[in-house]
């Protein structure tokens, strides 16, 4: 899959070069290693047949950026680079592995190329290196394959040609005849001694008659040449194992770190840092330990913590002052409270302070270094000190390192003013300031509150939905005859398509395919089906969200979920533990859910609000298409408007199953829906879902030019960015395969407007708390999903509070197009919403 560094340099092809080349070299343990390599002056090939792969494309641009990475890999593998100006590197491993036989030594060849069968021999074995599984090459593995020695394949290749060196062969024999042919006349020289007598058809004897000419000059260029002069000999390539210098700077470069680990290169006892760029003396393990200093000791902390890298452990808070470390002592509490330190983690910094002191109201930070680097490169997920040393100073860190106050102060410190330009370079330093870091204290006082939850409630929905189980249970059992493993794909593929004989789908290397997609197909044709489905739906709600929620519920009645702030490509928020966004809500079963999250008492209610449209009317506001922002502005439904437009006929006469098909072009044009995914959701023809598409852009054609012009943008920068400057680096637009550009070429359309919407609510919680604070209201926001709000406020508060919630969002920012946000409430989520 496409990789690449923060800078955007791609680097796959060295990452995956490094993990096969060390499987290999770990397996063989050799004595004697060469890599052999290409080079771009033409070979005697060339010289011979100026047609000779010419066929073939030219490197790709991100391979052709990666061979010089590919080289210093070689030397830093120990292996010894050889190369030969008029050969190819085949032919170098021809010559080697001829030398290595002429030596009594034996040779082990690693190569993805089929060519090399013909270098096989007793002395010589051919891994040949597959992206699932390596094969094992030996003369007999050869000789059962196609009941021919390693050098026949060479005349194989003569006849039958190869379109991938644009190798002719006798024009009109394949593969098959002409293995028939050399294990029948045993040589080329044998099957053109007697042409007139081969055991094939008229045709295809004229053919071969004819092609003679083409079929020697075939084998000339298809033999691997082993006398290339002057390679020198074997033992003048000893293997020298691992430069682990030259390894360990190749891989903080280019950002490897889980490669650091497969190498053992993470084990070093100090840091490859230069000693006048680290604030402390010697290395980390020499420093030492953290001095004690009271807050009340003006003159040992001069900055009163605004701007100094503050760390923690399990028991104290620590400052880095001067280039000293420090262990706080005394009234902490009051100190932190007036500070604003830089952080690593924000968010975990208010938990540990909670800990402490039971209230994190109002304390600051002026910079969190992994939300910095989140929004700098949000897919790099870096969740450590360790990792934003590979990726931004690019150096190894030891595996306990992060263990150690002095050191992870000191690196802190390092990575501070880099993120802090990475972020004023790439134009993000106001997402960053105005949303991101003010949120991680919203998310942390929402995770520290809590949702409360009616566990009486929940346990009878939960005995509900076993008794719901038992009876679709009991239904499946009697339309299959016997009693099985409903859970068990194999046991359910067995009844379905052996037993019952519905029509099988794919395979999986198990069995049969029993995946909601595959069933989802067979739904008409057999009741079963749609029974196995339900009984799905229902042990899912009772096992993941019933069972798993009633070990989360805490002594006083609430639910802590944790939300992940850096871990989207999107800038969207995730829940977990337990992941409360997720709850299902398309059924009237999981919609009941909702009822068992309540207001903290009857003198608090829930106050829901949640945006209407919000991705649509952004899709108006960023394409300027004036005809979707005029319906939108004047408060027409989107979903009938389109409805009547594309199907031809009054509003009045649009049927609620033409609004259905309306509302999914509208929403499914924001991810670049095509028109067989179209037809599927609507259970349409292709054509007729391809009119639906075409007569939305003649609708709205400055949605078509926003979509095109996306995509055309995306593949020049490699990004995309939302209105607030998120970035969304997409990697897949540089893959090698049409399915991942045409994937990245969705997520360039679909990033700018679902990631504008995740800044958008962001926004909005960050002024709706801060106005709580601000007003001094009870009220506090208790759970966030997607584009919709939640507060508890106490009864007295809700109408304000509502009006509030509903002011925060429409007005947290200014479109072309109104946001809309209404907000209900009631003392359960399920009334609220």
């Amino acid at each position: 899959r496409p990789l690449s560094t923060r800078e955007g340099l791609p680097t796959n092809a060295v990452f995956g070069y490094l993990n096969i080349v060390k499987k290999h070299l770990d397996a063989i343990k050799p004595d004697f290693a060469v890599a052999a390599f290409d080079m771009h002056a033409p070979t005697f090939r060339h010289k011979f047949d100026a047609d000779y792969k010419a066929t073939r494309k030219p490197m790709p641009d991100d391979l052709k950026k990666q061979m010089p990475y590919l080289r210093r890999a070689t030397e830093a593998l120990g292996l010894a680079i050889v190369e030969k100006e008029g050969y190819e590197a085949d032919d170098i491993l021809g010559t080697l592995s001829r030398l290595a036989e002429d030596s009594g030594i034996g040779a082990v060849l690693v190569t993805g190329d089929r060519d090399s069968y013909q270098l096989v021999s007793d002395k010589t074995t051919l891994i040949l290196a597959g992206t699932n599984k390596d094969e094992r090459i030996t003369p007999a593995v050869i000789f059962e394959k196609f009941n021919l020695l390693p050098r026949q394949m060479i005349d194989v290749k003569a006849l039958a040609g190869d379109t991938s060196d644009n190798i002719p062969g006798v024009r009109g024999i394949g593969e098959k005849t002409a293995l028939k042919l050399i294990q029948e006349n045993q040589s080329l020289d044998g099957v053109y001694e007697h042409p007139e007598t081969l055991a094939v058809g008229p045709s295809a004897k004229e053919k071969i008659i004819a092609g003679k000419e083409s079929a020697y000059k075939s084998r000339y260029l298809a033999e691997i040449c082993r006398n290339v002069p002057d390679i020198g000999a074997v033992d003048a390539f000893p293997y020298r194992g691992i430069d682990e210098e030259k390894m360990r700077a190749l891989l903080c470069e280019l950002e490897f770190s889980r490669l650091l680990r497969v190498f053992h290169l993470d084990e070093a006892k100090e840091t490859s840092a230069k000693e006048e760029s680290a604030p402390l003396q010697g290395t980390i393990f020499d420093a030492p330990p953290p001095a004690e200093v009271s807050i009340e000791d003006k003159d040992a902390i001069t900055c009163h913590g605004d701007g100094a890298m503050l760390t923690f452990d399990k028991n104290d808070f620590y400052l880095l002052e001067k280039g000293v470390p420090y262990r706080l002592v005394g009234d902490v509490e009051t100190f932190l409270r007036g500070a604003s330190p830089v952080v690593c983690d924000y968010k975990a910094y208010l938990h540990f302070f909670y800990l402490k002191f039971g209230d994190i109201t109002g304390v600051k930070a002026a910079f969190d270094l992994l939300l910095a680097s989140y929004v700098v490169h949000s897919q790099e997920n870096a969740g450590s000190l360790s990792r934003l040393a590979l990726i931004y100073l690019k150096e190894a860190t030891p595996p306990d390192a992060e263990d150690q106050v002095p050191y992870r102060l000191c690196l802190m410190d390092r990575l501070f003013p880099v993120l802090q330009k990475a972020l004023e370079e790439d134009g993000c330093l106001a997402l960053y300031r105005d949303i991101e870091l003010p949120l991680a204290y919203v998310l942390a006082k929402m995770e520290l509150c809590g949702f409360q939850v009616s566990r009486a409630g929940l346990e009878a929905y939960g005995a509900t939905l076993q008794e719901e189980m038992q009876k679709v249970e009991e239904k499946i059992y009697e339309f299959a005859g016997e009693k099985f493993l409903i859970h068990s794909p194999k046991q359910l593929g067995h009844i379905l398509f052996e037993k019952l004989h519905l029509p099988p789908g794919k395979k999986t290397k198990t069995g049969y395919a029993t995946d909601a997609e595959t069933l989802g197909k067979l739904r008409a044709i057999s009741p079963i089906v749609d029974l196995v489905l339900q009984y799905r739906a229902l042990s899912k709600l009772y096992s993941t969200y019933v069972l798993g929620m009633l070990s989360q519920i805490d002594e006083n009645g609430r639910i802590h979920t944790i939300f992940h702030q850096r871990q989207t490509a999107t800038g969207r928020l995730s829940s977990a533990e337990p992941n409360l966004q997720n709850i299902p809500v398309r059924t009237a079963l999981g919609r009941e859910m909702r009822k068992f999250f309540t207001a903290k008492d009857p003198s608090f209610t829930l106050i829901d609000a949640d945006y209407s449209q919000i991705e649509l009317r952004l899709v108006a506001d960023i394409s300027g298409d004036e005809t979707l922002r005029r319906y939108f502005c004047e408060g027409k439904d989107i979903h009938t408007q389109t409805a009547a437009e594309i199907f031809h006929v009054p509003q009045s006469e649009v049927t609620s199953e033409m609004r259905k098909s309306a509302k999914a072009v509208n929403f499914g044009i924001i991810y670049g829906i095509g028109e067989y995914s179209l037809s599927q959701d609507l259970g349409i023809p292709m054509r007729f879902a391809k009119e639906y598409i075409e007569r939305y852009f003649t609708l709205f054609p400055n949605v078509k030019s926003y979509m095109d012009n996306i995509k055309k943008e995306a593949h020049e920068k490699g990004f995309v960015q939302t209105l607030f400057g998120r970035r969304r680096y997409i990697p897949e637009l540089k893959g090698p395969k049409k399915n991942l550009i045409a994937f990245g070429e969705r997520v360039a359309m679909n990033a700018p407007i679902q990631g504008t919407a995740a800044d958008i609510i962001k926004l909005a919680m960050v002024r709706v708390d801060q106005r709580l604070e601000k007003e001094h209201l009870k009220a506090r926001l208790v759970l966030q999903v997607h584009d919709e709000l939640i507060l508890e406020a106490p009864k007295e508060e809700a109408e304000y509070a509502a009006r509030l919630l509903s002011e925060e969002m429409e007005n947290a920012v200014s479109l072309s197009v109104p946001l809309v946000a209404e907000a209900h409430s009631g003392f359960t989520w399920y009334d609220a919403k």
